[in-house]
């Protein structure tokens, strides 16, 4: 791309707009009285705006989340839909809708000047203009919390006391500009976690913000600067080096921008006086309508859509307004994920691939009866083993495993313990989880410098074993002391943790790694609570206060379990969807016994769920159920441990995903139900009960030849790629005024500031119209 830096009007020659699958076809919604087009909307973040208000039923605001909607009235109602499981539509409920509802929270705010709207993954906020003050809803600490905007403990920071000149709520994070040199980031409502400040230089109040995942990005003067994590080359300075300190990284080629977008790992800016288009970062899914699925660390200008009147970015998708004599065109190009999440998937192997073990996250992975692994689910590139699923499925055997007689998982990586006492590992490794030093992730298997090991243990992004001698050897993650080791430097060598006698029984998950040492004593260190009675964090190892004796821990991301010699089951930490099986949702500093349980035989704790397995093999468990992972025919959270009726042979060991769950049988069989990843090729629909008849063998082409048939399944399908080309969604009358949004795999876009249209996935009601059918155009929402 030439390095002169001029509007894109000279680039705009050698490039096309390219859409990433089929056309998506059109739709004419039926045309209002032409109203005079509006002014160009207020600066706003990813997926929030703003439009001309006017009566009641003008739409002062739309606000977009994961799977849920919200829109801001201008008569100061909150109106919303879609997904409810951890309470984002704030209407006291837990209960998805299809159609708006009042969202009863909002009112609890005590103000009628209700400014701003904002949405971000399953939580919604809306922030007083009068006092200040934001209420946010959903996933948040306690349901339903309240500060004064913004974020004060960024604006009173000591040497630091400027308020914040503007505030935009992203994805994961929450980022503002403090005064015109320093701009600030962090992980929404995580406290704990650093702010991310940079130095940019002489920003003004009417500035345009955006925030990513884990990037944002601003104007001054014309000019884009972007800051974050920058591996898509989403801060546009044709490098891959991220910006987290300093000086913001500057984008290249841009002189004349207006406003910034901002997707997961993809950016995008409008220019001003040519209303022309240009993206950068990520674009595996086609999201910066550039051909080919390369990453672009510079702008590519978008031919053929100037000149833009509005756009928009999601997940993993762009959507943008192009204005024609003949009226306005929404047009959209990327990706989304549309399929419905099951409620049960079974998947039994035959004799001849009998497995030994399991394990369950992101990635679903199995050991044979041979030592090998073969693995399914996706990691930030792609497939486990980043390279095209063998029909007529996607598991494939992890080269340079051999031996395999334990597995563990954490959220991007996976590693086996093999017969001879090693550790081989494989997958993301950013954070040095893998173990080895100078790789970003690995396809092929790994193998940390540790021996004799006799227990391995995965945390989200950290890895520990046992070895033979009975101490603890950690490494990867270490932003919350879950190494065992002072500061909060990541390693990607094994490292040993001091201060331990000899251990028996080690357990890792989330940001914290637990210890049952040859005395008994148990020990914790990394995210608390920890079971010492605080709320604290320690890089140390520190004694859990509990009396009885533990035969074996299991530690999930923000729980601990245990099961004691005598019989019973201690738990402690998060309690937030009732994953202590206590029969509330009250969090718990010290190890409190779970009534109901005698005698069981293992526990698994994973993402806000506790499961048991008794010596019959019956399995039960307890906590969050939004895609039936619990294995109970439902979606209902349970706060006490209930039978799962998907299992149909006696259980032998439970592994927990993110969203969905696996038992491996006293036969080597296996059965998954909940969202299960990698059995997205069978199409059936879901059921509360699983139909044992897949065979997970089937899919293994790479151990034996596929069958000729595939054997139907009651559900298991992973999110499926639903291609958005570029044609237009929508073509509207000449003279409306639209304005577009976009949330994570769904898109809204606001007519003549009084009217509603959505598409996209729609399986948790989130389009509105009283449905859960896709939407491949737009549908009005029925705003009263």
């Amino acid at each position: 791309m030439a390095r002169a830096q001029l509007s894109y009007t000279s680039l705009l020659a050698a490039l096309v707009l390219v859409g990433a699958g089929c056309r998506r076809g059109s739709t004419q919604p039926e045309a209002s009285a032409p109203l005079a087009p509006t002014t160009q909307p207020s600066e706003r973040g990813t997926n929030t705006g703003t439009a001309a208000t006017g009566g009641a039923t003008r739409i002062k605001q739309v606000a977009l989340g994961d799977a849920h909607s919200c829109v801001l009235m201008a008569d100061q109602r909150v109106l919303c839909w879609g997904d409810n499981t951890l309470g984002q539509l704030g209407d006291h409920t837990k209960t998805s809708r299809s159609t708006p509802a009042v969202a009863l929270v909002a009112d609890e705010l005590g103000s009628r000047n209700l400014m701003s709207l904002t949405a971000g993954g399953n939580r919604t906020c809306v922030v007083a203009g009068d006092t200040r003050e934001r209420l946010c809803w959903g996933d948040v600490p306690g349901g339903v919390t309240r500060d004064t905007m913004p974020f004060p403990e960024l604006a009173n920071e000591p040497n630091s006391p400027q308020p914040l000149l503007r505030a935009e709520l992203g994805p994961s994070w929450i980022c503002g500009i403090r005064d015109q040199s320093e701009a600030v980031c962090r992980p929404d409502f995580e406290r704990g976690k650093p702010t991310l400040v940079v130095k940019p230089t002489g920003y003004a109040a009417e500035m345009s913000l955006a925030v990513g995942k884990s990037h944002a990005c601003a104007t001054k003067s014309g000019v884009v600067e972007c800051w974050g994590d920058n591996s898509h080359g989403q801060l546009g300075d044709g490098t891959r080096q991220s910006r987290t300190s300093g000086k913001p990284a500057r984008a290249l080629h841009i002189v004349d921008g207006e406003r910034v977008l901002a997707g997961d790992h993809h950016s995008c800016v409008i220019t001003k006086n040519h209303r022309e288009l240009g993206c950068w970062g990520q674009n595996r899914f086609g999201q910066l309508g550039s051909p080919g699925a390369k990453d672009r660390a510079s702008v590519v200008a978008l031919a053929g859509l100037e000149p833009v009147a509005d756009a928009s970015a999601g997940g993993v998708h762009t959507c943008a307004v192009r204005s024609q004599k003949t009226g306005p065109e929404v047009h959209c190009w990327g990706r989304w994920d549309i399929s419905e999440p099951c409620l049960a998937a079974a998947v039994e192997p035959t004799a001849d691939a009998e497995y030994v073990d399991l394990a369950a996250s992101s990635n679903l992975c199995f050991a044979t009866r041979g030592g090998l692994v073969v693995c399914s689910g996706t990691r930030y590139n792609g497939p486990v083993t980043g390279r095209p699923p063998p029909r007529p499925g996607p598991f494939l055997v992890i080269p340079g495993v051999h031996g395999a007689v334990e597995l563990d998982a954490g959220l991007d990586h996976v590693c086996a313990r093999t017969s001879n006492g090693q550790v081989a590992c494989w997958g993301d490794n950013k954070r040095g989880q893998l173990g080895v030093a100078g790789k970003k992730q690995s396809n092929d298997a790994v193998f940390p410098a540790v021996s004799e090991i006799l227990q391995l243990a995965a945390g989200e992004s950290h890895t520990c074993i046992r070895n033979k001698s009975g101490e603890v050897y950690c490494w990867g993650d270490n932003g919350w002391g879950q190494l065992g080791h002072t500061g909060t430097r990541f390693r990607a060598e094994p490292t040993r943790v001091e201060g331990l006698g000899p251990v028996v029984e080690l357990s890792a998950g989330g940001d914290k790694t637990c210890v049952v040492e040859q005395s008994r004593a148990v020990k914790c260190w990394g995210y608390g609570p920890l079971g010492d009675g605080t709320e604290d964090s320690s890089p140390k190892p520190v004694g859990v206060r509990i009396k009885a004796d533990i035969a074996d821990l299991e530690v999930g991301d923000y729980h601990i379990c245990g099961r004691t010699t005598a019989g019973a089951l201690m738990c402690w930490g998060s309690n937030y969807m009732g994953e202590l099986g206590l029969g509330n949702r009250r969090d718990r500093n010290l190890p409190t016994q779970v009534p109901g349980v005698r005698n069981p035989q293992s526990v698994m704790t994973a993402v806000y769920r506790t499961c048991t397995v008794d010596r019959n093999g019956g399995a039960r468990c307890t906590g969050t159920n939004v895609s039936g992972q619990l294995g109970d025919g439902t979606r209902k959270t349970r706060t006490t441990l209930t039978p799962v009726r998907a299992t149909t042979a006696p259980t032998a060991k439970l592994a927990g995903g993110i969203r969905y769950t696996c038992s491996l049988t006293t036969t080597g069989k296996a059965q998954c139900w909940g969202q299960v990843p990698g059995l997205g090729d069978v199409g059936l629909k879901a059921k509360p009960i699983p139909d044992p008849t897949v065979h997970i063998s089937d899919y293994l082409a790479t151990l034996k030849p596929a069958p000729t048939a595939t054997q139907p399944v009651s559900c298991g399908e992973q999110p499926v790629t639903r291609a958005i080309d570029s044609g237009a969604l929508a073509r509207l009358p000449p003279n409306t005024a639209v304005e577009l949004h976009s949330g994570r795999n769904h898109d809204c876009f606001i007519k003549n500031a009084n009217e509603l249209y959505c598409w996209g996935r729609n399986d948790r009601g989130q389009l509105g119209d009283g449905s859960q059918k896709f939407r491949a155009v737009p549908h009005q929402v029925p705003l009263k």
